[in-house]
């Protein structure tokens, strides 16, 4: 695997730590939306609202009965950090989590990143558990990008980092996953806000490439649950 220079992965490292400490402003803000926005087809208020990622209680975990079936994903084929095609005839047979993100997002996607890492922290060891971040901003997430910011976050061979073409990517989020994304017009940006808005769900796929479960993907809560379905799926 690639890595960065050591001193710009260094700098890289600073930054996106440092904005670690703001990242709950982002989270709060992408809460809203999630339960505020109008635009029930591409927002991801539509996830929420379509029962498709599992309610909270108020202390964070799900109440949601888990490991059911929501769908399945149908096959796909993206580029790897790697320069590598990568695609669902890497992951049939597989338990994996997938996760929608961009490099340049200032709000939920940090701390997403490093929940995925602790993931891979969990499942490491296991050859049968990958995890699947697509960018939603392919445009500038090219795969030497993508191969810096895995970098950051210590990523392995089992984590796939993967872009291609935006309408695909958005298609699969939106029809597969069930998971709203949208890009925001300049003259509608909101100050402060990321150009993308995106969920922060974690998906839970099993061998079959069957939908099992929805998570946040910023709560350490939700990460026990993503946890515990995981391996149940893992067993033999």
């Amino acid at each position: 695997m690639e890595n960065s220079p050591p001193a710009q992965g260094a700098g890289l490292r600073r930054v996106l730590w440092g904005t670690l400490a703001v990242v709950l402003i982002g989270v709060s803000a992408a809460a809203i939306y999630e339960l505020s926005s109008p635009d029930s087809k591409t927002s991801t208020a539509a996830s929420i609202e379509a029962g498709q990622s599992a309610p909270e209680s108020k202390n964070g975990a799900s109440e949601a009965p888990r490991l059911e079936f929501h769908g399945k994903i149908p096959s796909f084929e993206f580029t790897d950090r790697t320069g590598t095609s990568v695609g669902m005839k890497n992951l049939l047979g597989k338990v994996w989590v997938a996760d929608f993100i961009f490099t340049n997002c200032g709000s939920t996607c940090p701390m997403m990143t490093v929940r995925m890492g602790e993931l891979q922290d969990e499942f490491g060891e296991d050859d049968n558990f990958r995890l699947v971040s697509f960018t939603v901003d392919p445009e500038r997430d090219t795969k030497e990008r993508l191969t810096q910011y895995a970098g950051v976050y210590d990523a392995r061979t089992g984590w796939y980092f993967l872009t291609g073409d935006q309408d695909e990517i958005y298609s699969l989020s939106r029809d597969a996953f069930k998971l709203g994304v949208k890009t925001v017009a300049p003259e509608d940006l909101e100050p402060g806000r990321d150009p993308i808005l995106h969920s922060q769900r974690f998906v839970l796929v099993d061998q079959e490439a069957n939908i099992r479960g929805y998570y946040n993907g910023t709560s350490r809560d939700e990460m026990k649950f993503l946890i515990e379905d995981a391996r149940k799926l893992l067993q033999p």
